[in-house]
C-alpha cells in the first residue's frame, strides 16, 4: 500500500508538472502569435 501511494504521488506530481508546462507553453505561444500578428499588421499598415 505504501508503494502504491508513493507511485500515485509521483504520478500526481508528474501530472501537475505536465499541466503546468502545457499551460505555460500555451500562454507563451499565444503571446508569440499575438506579437507576430501585431508586427504583421503594422508592416501591412506601413505598406
Amino acid at each position: 500500500m505504501i508503494i502504491f501511494n508513493k507511485k500515485f504521488r509521483e504520478n500526481e506530481y508528474l501530472f501537475l508538472l505536465k499541466s503546468f508546462y502545457i499551460k505555460f507553453y500555451a500562454s507563451y505561444y499565444d503571446c508569440d502569435v499575438r506579437n507576430k500578428s501585431i508586427k504583421y499588421k503594422r508592416l501591412v499598415e506601413h505598406l
